[in-house]
């Protein structure tokens, strides 16, 4: 197998010949060539390569020899290749770029770089040296870079070659000095951010502050990967350094961000009802409107407390809303809290006014109407009272025949001859009043009213003989719609029914035979009343009480 060898020349030089090893002696070779823009050796041939290329471009061209061991000896194979690379006239080429390495702690290197290559006479070569290291070479003769101390990071080396008839070609190349200790680097501190107001995050930039870096050689950057927006809680913001030979090291800062905005609630406003009539001294079954509140995260806790003349609580945890309820008279408190997930709160409270818009009930005893007696003393029947709440005040005044006040709902007592009015006023818990009145009529003993009649003879005389006598009866008494009356007798005249009031006043009559039944006292007012019958020259008297 034949194992030749590849070179690059200048245009119109000669090519070394390709030496062609690993065959047996001898092995002819046999071979072509692609690429013929350039000019020179021909397209193939047999025996050693030799002789001159010449490339009329303005780039450099490559020439593919493709080789084959063709009989006369032992060695036989598949074919082998071999390239010449045609360099064009005044063509200027620099090595190629080149990466060194230091594993100590200096930042430097001495480096011995390779000489360009250029396909002319020179009439002068000089170069520049930019980058991490900055040198020059004098501006006249022909200079070369060989050893030179090159700084960590990146060179660049230009050559500016002069050559025959005044052409001036340029190249470059670079040079890596890369060290390997990487840098050092301390985090700011770390941070500690409230949110937006209204927000549940926080919108950057944040002021992170400065790390702390250094490095043997020089730093090129310091980098963060902070994000535009930072969520509640923690944020975690990696910070990266990196050296002149791309040595990194990274450190992270906690920024966390707090929700320090308290909730906004709005409690609805005071609430005004009336308590219900008797027996409750409550407005029963109250729906109050519930608060209205919101946070820039979350409210995750509403609780309630009332206070005042109703109280009660609610759960410490969850929503929670005052339910339908009763409220007793007066004022009560309701206080709601709010809290965040931070354990921010926010209160406000309203009142609910039980108002008690019922007087007391009251019930004043009829008319009364009495014959004088000798002490003056009078027993009049109590005055009834009642209220949704509760009484704490009734008193009396009586004007008129008597005067005189006192307390409670039993006016009885002294009364003077004629007419009297009692005045009762009865006061609840909430200042609410109630009146009524009954009138206490005293007669004299000289009244018709007040002279008993005769009783009635059992028997009365008459020319044939004995008769029964006259009686009656009446009942119900004491009644509140009517009585009804009955006429005893064995007499066979009309009777006479009369009905007066405690004054004298003739209320009712009725005309009718004996042994019949009379209804009286419809329409007629409360009171006592007597009722007198006669029958001849009979009469019987009674007295009634229509409540």
């Amino acid at each position: 197998v034949a194992t030749p060898s590849s070179q690059t020349s200048c245009t119109g030089s000669a090519i070394t010949t390709i030496v062609l090893s690993g065959g047996a002696s001898g092995t002819v070779y046999n071979w072509t060539r692609d690429n013929l823009a350039v000019t020179g050796i021909p397209a193939s041939g047999s025996g050693d390569i030799s002789g001159s290329l010449t490339n009329s471009t303005a780039t450099p061209v490559t020439v593919t020899f493709t080789i084959t061991a063709n009989g006369g000896g032992t060695c036989d194979g598949p074919p082998v290749t071999a390239t010449v690379t045609v360099n064009p006239t005044a063509y200027a080429s620099c090595p190629a770029n080149m990466t060194e390495t230091i594993t100590d702690v200096t930042c430097f290197k001495a480096i011995s770089t390779p000489n360009p290559v250029f396909c002319a006479v020179l009439t002068k070569l000089t170069w520049k040296l930019t980058g991490a290291t900055v040198l020059s070479s004098p501006t006249s003769g022909i200079n070369y870079v060989g050893l030179k101390n090159m700084n960590v990071g990146l060179t660049t080396v230009t050559y500016t070659a002069t050559l025959v008839g005044g052409i001036i070609r340029t190249c470059s190349f670079t040079v890596l000095v890369i060290e390997t200790k990487p840098p050092e680097i301390r985090c700011p501190l770390d941070k500690i951010v409230n949110t937006d107001p209204g927000k549940c995050y926080k919108t950057g930039p944040v002021s992170l502050g400065t790390p702390t870096t250094s490095d043997n050689c020089g730093i090129v950057s310091v980098t963060n990967n902070a994000p535009a927006v930072y969520v509640k809680g923690q944020n975690f913001v990696t910070w990266t350094v990196t050296d002149k030979s791309g040595n990194t090291a990274t450190c992270v800062q906690i920024v966390t961000i707090v929700d320090a905005e308290k909730p906004i609630l709005t409690c609805p406003g005071n609430v005004s009802v009336n308590a219900g009539t008797e027996p409750n001294c409550s407005a029963t079954q109250v729906n109050l409107p519930q608060p209205v509140f919101s946070d820039n995260c979350e409210v995750v806790k509403l609780s309630w407390t009332i206070t005042g003349v109703t109280w009660g609580a609610s759960p410490t945890i969850g929503i929670n809303y005052v339910p339908t309820m009763d409220f007793a008279v007066g004022v009560s408190t309701v206080t709601y809290t709010a809290y965040d997930a931070a354990g921010n709160g926010k209160i406000c409270s309203f009142t609910i006014i039980v108002n008690d818009v019922t007087p007391p009930t009251l019930v004043c005893p009829p008319a009364q109407t009495f014959c004088k007696v000798s002490n003056n003393t009078y027993s009049i029947p109590p005055m009834t009272q009642s209220d949704n709440c509760a009484i704490v005040s009734t008193k009396y005044v009586i004007t008129g025949a008597t005067s005189r006040t006192g307390s409670g709902t039993n006016a009885s007592g002294s009364f003077s001859l004629g007419v009297s009015t009692i005045k009762w006023t009865v006061t609840d818990s909430h200042g609410k009043i109630s009146t009524c009145s009954t009138t206490v009529t005293i007669v004299a003993t000289t009244n018709p009213l007040c002279v008993p009649a005769a009783p009635a003879a059992p028997y009365v005389k008459y020319a044939e003989g004995l008769q029964p006598g006259l009686s009656i009866t009446v009942w119900p008494n004491p009644t509140v719609n009517y009585f009804n009356l009955k006429v005893n007798s064995q007499g066979k005249e009309k009777v006479q029914i009369r009905m007066y009031d405690m004054t004298g006043k003739l209320v009712q009559g009725k005309t009718g035979l004996p042994e019949e039944t009379y209804l009286l006292g419809e329409g007629v007012v409360s009171g006592m009343y007597i009722i007198e019958v006669r029958q001849g020259s009979k009469s019987v008297r009674t007295k009634l009480t229509k409540q």
